[in-house]
This record gives structure tokens, C-alpha cells and sequence, in this order.
């Protein structure tokens, strides 16, 4: 998924820059070189992941669980090249402003997703592999859909150019310049999750652990708005620098920031007075009915982090649509592994706050962590105003 985003993100951002520059031919040429790009990091990917796929799960402690859990990645391992190409053609319709075409897409295959599991896993008696499978011919579906748009109506704006294509190190360097900092940042999230994990489990044990899953999945939810006015803000960044109109990449920028704090602050206040309700909703099971009062005191202070996450996202989306991606890998870096896990661990071990230290610990890098963000945001937009000789403080 990482790596597979990592090349959508790269490529859209650029593809955005392009159409701000009005330059439908190297829109073209960098669509066309994801397209390659992707076929290429699918096999790098494919072929070694079914065939390491038992040793790797195995040293990863699967044990009891191992046959099922091969079972598993096997198929997903099997269906990958879907996953890079969905991920890849839906960052290249929002590239190019058709949202609603590639929000569609995605939502045929959640929900057919959401369909087939029941009936592959119970139905068809498939177990965990019918999950797996449900996942793949969700994708499947989803690119079928979107390889229609793309390569059979042909109604996009970009094109592929395909016959005769020769690779250009310009082009593919300029799709890695984001895409691979991007990659690299889904990696960095992925380590402040599992530090978190670790610490948690020291100071909470196994109910501790249950908790903070439990709780990530409903804060996942939560910040689904902030995460469409991110994606959203992305290519009309670019586009905007694209086009060097600095004045409306400030307003753009600052519009999505008000937005998702005012979408964020609306989910936190609800999240706080529903606490109790979510709570019950995700712990409804007879085994899972014990974390109920832990979960809802995660929910009535996790939610004071909601809107601060919309200067560092914004932020994040900001550096990528200019073509700065090592300035949004630096920023995650230094939100997840600098602000957050040393926090967490501070409020958690170090303070001897326990669990309710750690969730605090979230809430305080955040907020601690977002004015940075918006003031490396702004600064950067008026050094870039100052050099085109716009004045910086226009609105």
C-alpha cells in the first residue's frame, strides 16, 4: 500500500503541475510512466512475497495461526498488481479534478467488499482465505471500472501513450522526488503505530493493546473528512504552483485548513458526547464487551486531537503538490518518531500515568506539533510569494 500510493501520490502531484503549466504533453508522458513504473514495482513486489511468504510470517511469530495467515497472503499477495493499479488510476483521475468518478469506484468495491465477505467466509465455508479472496475481486471490480475510464472511453483529460514508449529519467525522477518520500512516510506511521503498540502494552498488558486498536479504528473513521479536504487540496495545490499563481496557493492552502478544522471540531465534539455509544458499538461481541469503559475514556480524550491533525495533514498535502516530498516525509518524521512516540512514552512510563498517560501523550504532540506544521506551511508559501515578487501579504 505504501509503495503502491507512494507512485499514485508522485505521479498525481505531478500530473497537477503540468495542467497548472497548461502542458498536456508531459501530463501525458507522466501518466503514461506511472502506468509503467506500477507494472514494474507489482512484479518487484509480487513474485518475492508468494514465495517468501511462510518464512516471512513465520518469523513474524504467526505461529498456531500460520497456515491460515499463508493462506491469506497468498491470495492478497496474488491479487497485489490490483491494489498498485487502483491505488495508482485513482490518484490520476484526482490529479486532474474528477473526484466524484474516482470516489465512485472505490465505494463499488467497499461495498461489494463488504457483501462478499460474510458470503465467502460463511457461505462458501472459505474461512480466512474468503476474505482475502472478497478483497481481491473487490479490486478486481474497482479496475475494471477504472481501467474503462482510462484506457476504453478514453474521457479523461491525460492520455497514455503507450506504442514506442522509451522510460525518461526526468520523468520517473520526478515522480519518485514525491512518490518515494511518500512511500517512506506511510512507513514512519507505520513504526509510530507499532512503538505505540509496545508502549501501551507495557503500562496496559493485552486489554491495554485491545483498547488503542480498538479506539484507532474509530479515530480512523473520525478523521475520513479531514483526509477528503487533504486529498482534495493536493492537485489544486499543484496545479496552482504549476501555474506560479502563489497568491491562490495561499488561499487554497488556508481554505482547507479552516475546513478541516471546522469538519474535525464538529467530529470531536460528537465523538466526545457519543463516546459512550461508540463505545458500545465496537465492543458489542461477549469477548470484547471487558474493554468497554477503557475504550470510552480513550474516545473522551482522544478527541481533543482531532482538529489539530488538519495543520499537519494540510501541511503534508501542501508539500507534496509543490513537488517538495522530502519536506512532507521530514514533517511526518518529526510528528510521528520526534513528537509522538516520545511523548507518548513520557506521559505513559515516564510520568507513570499509565494508559490514560499515553492517550494524553497522543493528544499533546499533536497539539504541540501543529503550529509547527502551519508555520512551516506559511513560510514556505511566502518565501516562494517573495520570489516571484507577489506581495506576501495579499489575501
Amino acid at each position: 500500500m505504501a509503495i503502491s500510493n507512494g507512485i499514485g501520490i508522485g505521479a498525481g502531484t505531478a500530473i497537477s503541475r503540468a495542467i497548472g503549466a497548461r502542458d498536456k504533453e508531459r501530463a501525458d508522458r507522466v501518466a503514461t510512466h506511472a502506468i509503467a513504473i506500477l507494472v514494474a514495482a507489482a512484479l518487484l513486489f509480487t513474485v518475492p512475497m508468494l514465495v517468501f511468504a511462510r518464512p516471512i510470517l513465520d518469523l513474524m511469530g504467526a505461529g498456531p495461526a500460520l497456515e491460515p495467515s499463508v493462506a491469506y497472503a497468498t491470495v492478497m499477495f496474488a491479487g497485489s498488481p490490483l491494489l498498485f493499479f487502483t491505488n495508482v488510476a485513482n490518484n490520476l483521475l484526482r490529479s486532474e479534478g474528477d473526484a466524484n468518478r474516482a470516489m465512485l469506484a472505490m465505494m463499488a468495491g467497499a461495498v461489494l467488499n463488504i457483501g462478499l465477505d460474510p458470503l465467502l467466509i460463511y457461505g462458501f465455508d472459505m474461512g480466512v482465505a474468503g476474505a482475502a479472496w472478497a478483497t481481491v475481486i473487490s479490486m478486481l471490480v474497482t479496475s475494471v471500472i477504472l481501467a474503462n475510464w482510462l484506457f476504453r472511453k478514453r474521457d479523461t483529460w491525460i492520455s497514455f501513450r503507450l506504442r514506442g514508449f522509451r522510460f525518461r529519467g526526468e520523468i520517473g525522477g520526478e515522480i519518485a522526488s514525491v512518490g518515494l518520500p511518500a512511500a517512506v512516510m506511510h512507513g514512519s506511521m507505520f513504526l509510530m503505530s507499532f512503538a505505540i503498540t509496545m508502549i501501551v502494552a507495557h503500562v496496559g498488558g493485552t486489554s491495554g493493546v485491545a483498547v488503542y486498536t480498538t479506539g484507532w479504528r474509530v479515530l480512523s473513521l473520525a478523521i475520513l473528512p479531514m483526509l477528503g479536504v487533504a486529498s482534495g487540496a493536493t492537485p489544486v495545490c499543484a496545479a496552482a504552483f504549476g501555474e506560479r499563481d502563489y497568491a491562490k496557493l495561499r488561499t487554497t492552502y488556508l481554505f482547507a485548513v479552516r475546513w478541516g478544522v471546522v469538519l474535525e471540531t464538529a467530529v470531536a465534539l460528537a465523538t466526545f458526547l457519543l463516546a459512550p455509544l461508540l463505545a458500545r458499538a465496537f465492543t458489542w461481541s461477549p469477548e470484547s464487551v471487558g474493554i468497554r469503559p477503557g475504550l470510552t475514556t480513550f474516545l473522551r480524550i482522544i478527541w481533543l486531537f482531532y482538529p489539530a491533525v488538519a495543520f499537519g495533514m494540510i501541511s503534508s498535502s501542501l508539500f507534496q503538490g509543490i513537488g517538495r516530498g522530502t519536506t512532507a516525509l521530514a514533517m511526518t518524521v518529526l510528528r510521528t518518531l520526534v513528537f509522538t512516540v516520545p511523548t507518548v512514552w513520557l506521559f505513559a512510563i515516564g510520568l507513570d500515568l499509565g494508559l490514560e498517560g499515553a492517550w494524553w501523550g497522543i493528544v499533546v504532540a499533536h497539539l504541540s506539533y501543529a503550529p509547527l506544521a502551519f508555520g512551516w506551511a506559511m513560510r514556505s508559501i511566502k518565501g516562494l510569494m517573495g520570489e516571484d515578487g507577489v506581495d506576501p501579504t495579499r489575501s
